[in-house]
């Protein structure tokens, strides 16, 4: 089977994005794929037309979307969100903007359900014991202890050790020699300040430090200063939840093949404190 991932509507923020991604994906999967063919295809007459609309240099009618509707085979919620996210991409007012956009993510937390892990603390207790549980996902992986073992650099004892917590959390169970994973997908309950999941992001930074040692092409730092007030920082905090429901849905794919697992970690955090107002004072001089 090919470890290609169509592009998932329902997890994209950008429809030139989801759009150009398509093209890709079925320009490698599909024999003598092209604009000229995706044109007659959607009943487009021009290919041009339908490469401006694609790159966003041609804007969406009511008309151009309903032909994407119409022939992209969608569902229902997929129709929803395909007509929110051109209107979404399309809008130039911020207020417009931030309306669309609650309503797509809304949309996108529908199309992934994820079970809630109870008690989150012995999930969060270690770094290690997500990254295991994600590789356990995977349908290419031999999901053994010795092979998570070698994969993660660990320990026999750390590796057994691992499994046994996971497996109490009903998240995965053993079958003969072969773990094998009892959800699809999980959450943790985000509670902000919670000492457990504040310990668990603590011991994330320190293995992101530890990360510097690792070659370049392996790692990434970035680092941006902004000047925010509390509004804009509850709407940047809700820009990266959104980002984050978007990778996980680009990425999210079922087979390892010649990938390795990454960590992206977020943390924002206040750096200064506030500036006093000083009112202008009004003086006459004599």
């Amino acid at each position: 089977m090919s470890a290609k991932q169509k592009p998932q509507l329902m997890s994209y923020l950008s429809i030139s994005h989801y759009l150009e991604d398509l093209y890709k994906f079925r320009k490698e999967t599909e024999q003598n794929f092209t604009y000229e063919s995706w044109a007659q295809e959607l009943g487009i007459k021009n290919r041009a037309f339908l490469s401006q609309l694609v790159s966003g240099r041609r804007k969406f009618t009511e008309a151009t979307i309903q032909l994407f509707v119409d022939k992209m085979a969608l569902t229902k919620s997929e129709q929803e969100y395909f007509h929110l996210l051109v209107l979404y991409s399309m809008a130039r007012a911020q207020v417009q903007r931030d309306a669309y956009g609650r309503k797509l993510r809304q949309l996108m937390n529908q199309s992934y359900p994820q079970t809630q892990v109870e008690p989150a603390k012995n999930l969060v207790a270690s770094t290690l014991y997500p990254r295991i549980l994600a590789f356990l996902t995977f349908k290419d992986v031999t999901k053994t202890a010795e092979n998570i073992r070698r994969i993660f650099n660990i320990s026999m004892e750390q590796a057994n050790e691992s499994l046994q917590t996971i497996k109490a959390l009903g998240l995965i169970e053993l079958d003969g020699e072969t773990w094998i994973t009892t959800r699809t997908a999980y959450k943790v309950p985000e509670k902000i300040g919670d000492a457990d999941l504040m310990n668990y992001h603590h011991k994330s930074l320190l293995d992101a430090i530890e990360a510097r040692k690792s070659p370049v092409h392996e790692r990434r730092f970035r680092s941006l200063i902004l000047a925010l007030n509390e509004n804009e920082f509850l709407k940047i905090t809700e820009e990266m939840n959104a980002f984050l429901t978007e990778m996980l849905g680009k990425f999210d794919v079922d087979y390892f093949h010649d990938r390795k697992i990454y960590q992206l970690n977020f943390n924002l955090h206040v750096a200064s404190s506030q500036a006093e107002d000083h009112a202008p004072e009004n003086s006459i001089s004599n």
